[in-house]
């Protein structure tokens, strides 16, 4: 008996060992994480005109203008039977629709010679995406004294571009 028990404690002693190692706690942590791209949309918005600059009675002298605002994009302001001394405006906006804040830079495209553009009210440099829409104000004019550019009956268009990046980008 004595044999035995001495095998029985000398197994335990022999497996002690391997029974601390299986015990053994392990444990992982981890990190998840998750990243969602902003959205960058800039586009114009709310276009309207600023007939103030007309004269009150409907004709063939009256100048009229149209807007196409089709496309967000790009606004296409087009003067038709303007005359020397008329003028007029348009009021629209340009609404950031995205989530990052834009940098905008607003250009005048293809501005005839005979015709005075002027913004009475400039887009901000920047548009945050808090901030949403700001209001741009432009003032159309055919000066009093023309020159031989000016021709009747033609038709004289131009085009305002807004150019957005995204904030952060150097210029």
């Amino acid at each position: 008996m004595k044999r035995s028990l001495f095998l029985v404690v000398a197994a335990l002693v022999c497996l002690s060992p391997t029974g601390i190692a299986y015990a053994a706690w392990s444990e992982n942590i981890t990190i998840e994480g998750y990243v969602t791209a902003g959205s960058f949309d800039i586009k114009w918005s709310d276009a309207q005109l600023d007939r103030a600059g007309e004269p009150q009675f409907e004709g063939d002298y009256v100048a009229t203008v149209t807007l196409n605002d089709n496309d967000e994009n790009k606004l296409v302001y087009t003067v038709i039977n303007a005359y020397p001394g008329w003028e007029s405006g348009i009021r629209c906006k340009v609404t950031n629709a995205g989530s990052i804040p834009a940098k905008l830079k607003v250009d005048l495209v293809d501005v005839p010679g005979v015709l005075d553009v002027e913004f009475l009210r400039e887009a901000p440099a920047t548009l945050d995406a808090r901030t949403i829409t700001e209001e741009i104000v432009i003032k159309v004019s055919v000066p009093e004294e023309v020159d031989a550019e000016f021709v009747q009956a033609q038709q004289y268009q131009f085009m305002i571009t807004i150019t957005g990046t995204q904030f952060n980008i150097e210029d």
